[in-house]
């Protein structure tokens, strides 16, 4: 890999000749610390510090090492968009296309940007992920005194999904976004809930029909001391719906419920659904439905857990989304290298081995 010329799409903000340190190096030393278990911008100079003479083997570093505040500003004035390029880039080589890929969105709030006396978080991020590759496809932010909904349908519009599967939550459950899968060649599976009452109350009095029948798929899950019975009804039979016209390729409706034992406690969920999977099993579709929570096991999960994405204070909304980009690429270049051990592990295990660390640059 080029250490160069990876971000030859991002632009340098700053002006020209009052600059010391080249962007590019500025951008990989924050890579290379993202991945290596650095998580603020004093860990950036620091890292940069430690691993200079190694730097030196890869980066120009005409003036050295930048310091926390230049990582700082500069990462508060890079274009979001631009970066954000660099990630899609990325998924693209690895993925080559999302044809008859599980792609599902949804939304994350960095909560380590909720001001004092506050309940929501300056920077709320909507993301695109591939389920099977475990691969970022994008993300956008949704600005205050909007919604996720603004921005479903701009970030589906820049993914290429024919014949892929989208999965989203019942915020999504409007007909202009599905209209807009079925227009992308994509098919869908989008939770339903009272956000759309019409279309709920009739899908929920129809499918109740069937709760005393045999469920179409069942599945069954011990661990961690929770026991849980999944089933799951499907229905091809639309015949009784009178809101089923603005609802572009709709053909199927879905029921799922979940049992749940936490000691001597047992709850009961009804959840539904619609899609245009005409031809899924019963058991394929509830592969599709367990598959979806992967954005938030696998990705949202290991942001907060393994990079302390939650944790993080910067509250500059550019330098947040920057970060929250060098993260998935972190992310997935250390999800791809094959040694057997825990993302912490690996990172660590970069921070201290040179030679690892070039092992996990090379999958991106």
């Amino acid at each position: 890999m080029n250490w160069q010329d990876y971000f030859p799409g991002v632009s340098d903000p700053r002006v020209v000749g009052r600059t010391d340190h080249k962007l590019n190096d500025i951008l990989m030393i924050a890579l290379c610390s993202t991945i290596s278990d650095g998580d603020t911008f004093e860990d950036m100079a620091d890292y940069g510090q430690d691993k200079q003479a190694f730097l030196r083997q890869f980066l120009e570093l005409p003036n050295g090492i930048p310091s926390h505040d230049t990582f700082r500003r500069v990462l508060s004035l890079v274009r979001v968009d631009e970066l954000d390029a660099v990630l899609r880039q990325q998924a693209a080589r690895l993925l080559q296309t999302l044809a008859h890929r599980h792609v599902c969105l949804d939304g994350k709030e960095l909560r380590g940007t909720i001001p004092a006396g506050r309940k929501h978080a300056l920077v709320h991020l909507l993301s695109a992920w591939a389920v099977e590759h475990q691969q970022s496809l994008g993300q956008l932010r949704v600005e205050s005194k909007t919604n996720e909904i603004s921005l479903i349908k701009p970030l589906l519009s820049s993914l290429e999904l024919t014949d892929s599967l989208v999965t989203i939550d019942a915020i999504a459950c409007q007909p202009g976004i599905v209209a807009q899968l079925v227009e992308q060649g994509a098919s869908y599976l989008i939770g339903l809930k009272a956000n759309q009452d019409t279309l709920f109350e009739q899908v929920r009095d129809w499918m109740l029909r069937y709760e005393s029948t045999p469920a179409h798929y069942t599945q069954r899950s011990l661990d961690h001391g929770r026991a849980e019975l999944r089933e799951l009804w499907l229905s091809p039979d639309l015949d009784l719906l009178e809101t089923t016209q603005p609802w572009a390729g709709l053909n199927t409706l879905i029921m799922t419920r979940t049992h749940r034992w936490i000691g001597q406690q047992c709850s009961v969920t009804n959840r539904f659904y619609i899609s245009n999977l005409a031809t899924a099993t019963a058991h394929q579709v509830g592969g599709y439905i367990r598959e979806h929570w992967s954005i938030e096991n696998q990705l949202h999960w290991r942001l907060d857990v393994v990079f302390g994405e939650d944790d993080s204070q910067v509250r500059h909304p550019l330098a947040a989304q920057n970060l929250a980009l060098l993260r998935k690429m972190a992310l997935s270049a250390l999800r791809r290298e094959p040694t057997p051990m825990s993302m912490n592990r690996k990172r660590k295990k970069a921070a201290r081995d040179e030679n690892y660390l070039l092992q996990v640059i090379q999958q991106l």
